[in-house]
């Protein structure tokens, strides 16, 4: 009779609190959602998201794609969301793939050391850099400034990337995180909408690879070329690393099944 009573009120205790649990625990996480929703740091994506369509289109438009990159890293640094990190390392390297492709091109064909970075710097450093003509000159005063576009041009390309990649494996992440075919397909979709948006704000068309002067200060346009070849070859590069890493793991695996445990 005592087991029976004692199972009774354990019957009618767990039907009777259920009622009022879930209440307090749907407060508590309704608080916690708000909470979250609310915090000053991280910011929520949703506010971020709010605040793009009131952005000066000076920081978007006309702009060079690594503009839009540091703008995303900024998204990053200010919503900590884990994924946009991946991204940002494979749009990074795709980035630095395509400018300094285009600048050793303009080296080898051109005879031009580092002149697309000198002529498309920061204001301040320009007015040292160049000329009247925006030609690029070689005077003592010159040199340290060019000496600082290269460091700021180090810290802006693959210092971005780098730290985004340090941060990454810091928290636990790995290789194969960073290379997977949701990265590469959304970097290789974000640099085409970046064309696709200037070409039409530039010229009213529709397409998907930005030729023109209308975003960097350029003698040539054959570096365009050559950049996107780049860009393209670092995504390749990715989709293989990621292709023999997924085949060498099928190795291994046909490999340990066909073992013979000998006793």
């Amino acid at each position: 009779m005592i087991f029976a009573r004692i199972r009774l009120s354990k019957l009618f205790f767990n039907q009777i609190t259920p009622m009022n649990k879930p209440v307090h625990v749907k407060k508590k996480n309704d608080l916690r959602a708000t909470a979250s929703f609310l915090r000053v740091w991280p910011v929520h994506p949703v506010f971020i998201l709010m605040a793009v369509p009131f952005l000066p289109t000076c920081l978007y438009l006309n702009r060079g794609y690594t503009n839009w990159y540091i703008l995303i890293t900024l998204s990053f640094l200010l919503t900590q969301i884990e994924p946009l990190r991946r991204f940002l390392i494979v749009q990074g390297i795709s980035v630095c793939a395509g400018w300094y492709a285009a600048l050793v091109n303009d080296f080898m064909s051109h005879g031009r050391f580092a002149h697309i970075l000198y002529m498309n710097g920061p204001s301040v450093l320009k007015a040292a850099l160049l000329d009247e003509s925006g030609n690029v000159v070689y005077t003592n005063e010159s040199i340290v400034y060019m000496g600082v576009s290269h460091v700021l041009d180090i810290i802006f390309h693959p210092g971005i990337a780098y730290l985004l990649y340090k941060s990454h494996r810091r928290a636990g992440g790995t290789v194969d995180e960073i290379f997977s075919r949701k990265n590469i397909a959304a970097a290789f979709a974000l640099s085409r909408f970046w064309s696709f948006v200037h070409i039409y704000h530039q010229f009213g068309k529709l397409g998907f690879w930005y030729y023109g002067y209308g975003i960097y200060s350029l003698r040539d346009l054959d570096c365009w070329m050559i950049a996107y070849v780049a860009e393209a070859l670092s995504f390749l590069c990715m989709i293989a690393y990621k292709s023999f890493d997924r085949f060498d793991f099928k190795v291994q695996m046909h490999q340990t099944r066909n073992v013979k445990v000998v006793i």
